[in-house]
């Protein structure tokens, strides 16, 4: 009886690491910016459409160092520091973009720390929408995500 259990046990966990497996090679990162704090990409695979002229992208944060000490400081003001800033690992954030009169707003954003576990969920800097700044990190996102615009041509009479 105790093998049968142990069988059963084995095939529900290859079962469960298949599924996440297929799950995280789904994603298709794509990478948007480099900065002095880390490489930001997009994930293709996760832009939908919200409604007509809005969409909604996921966007990853993978920090380096510089990324990792000023994360740290911010969470340590409120007191959901880890006990290094190495410790940390990546962010991942839920954008909306109107794409019709240019502007954003972030939706949702987690840090994660290096096994993959949450450590914090940011407070929402842009739970407004905001202009999307010309030739920022979210107009390349959105240039990305947006279907181009046609204006379409008045004919004189």
């Amino acid at each position: 009886m105790r093998m049968k259990t142990k069988t059963v046990r084995s095939i529900i966990g290859f079962v469960i690491f298949i599924l996440c497996a297929n799950q995280a090679l789904a994603a298709e990162w794509i990478l948007s910016e480099k900065s002095a704090t880390g490489d930001e990409y997009y994930d293709q695979s996760r832009v939908k459409k919200v409604n007509n002229h809005i969409n909604s992208v996921v966007v990853k944060k993978i920090y380096n160092d510089v990324g990792k000490v000023q994360n740290y400081s911010a969470l340590k003001k409120v007191n959901k520091a880890p006990i290094n800033p190495y410790i940390l690992s990546h962010e991942i954030a839920l954008w909306e973009i109107d794409c019709l009169n240019g502007k954003m707003r972030i939706s949702s954003e987690r840090i994660y720390d290096k096994r993959g576990d949450v450590i914090a969920t940011k407070p929402s800097l842009h739970d407004k929408w905001i202009n999307v700044v010309p030739n920022s990190k979210f107009e390349k996102i959105k240039n990305k995500v947006c279907p181009p615009v046609h204006h379409s041509k008045i004919k004189k009479k």
